[in-house]
């Protein structure tokens, strides 16, 4: 089995570019992927590990995050609008290309790679 990181993530937010204040929190950095604590927003994370204090799938996933409640972002499973697993053959060091297209207007989020396509749905607040 190969080894690789515990995932990355795609935000999407409207507080400027001084995100390093959440970003290299020690909450974040231990389990949140770099962006819990982030005030608002919502976040695309490839999570390649398990994390059961977060409530995390058993099997590497794509997760769409957001707080409707207005709190701040959190890695936990219970704020994932939408997700789905990451499929085998990108589990690999192999260089894959990723398009992720985030509509406003209708709030859909696709996710696209090698020969997977995801299309998440929802609804948000303004963000």
């Amino acid at each position: 089995m190969e080894k690789y990181a515990e995932g990355f993530v795609f935000i999407i937010h409207n507080h400027g570019t001084s995100l390093h204040q959440y970003v290299n929190s020690t909450e974040s950095r231990k389990a949140g992927l770099g962006y819990v604590g982030l005030p608002g927003g919502v976040v695309v994370e490839f999570d390649f590990g398990w994390t059961l204090s977060l409530n995390d799938p058993s099997y590497p996933h794509v997760s769409v995050q957001y707080r409707a409640d207005g709190g701040n972002l959190s890695a936990h499973h219970s704020y994932s609008l939408a997700f789905t697993h990451i499929p085998p053959e990108m589990l690999n060091s192999d260089v894959h290309n990723i398009r992720i297209v985030y509509r406003r207007e209708i709030n859909k989020i696709n996710y696209r790679t090698d020969n997977f396509h995801v299309k998440f749905i929802f609804s948000l607040k303004a963000i």
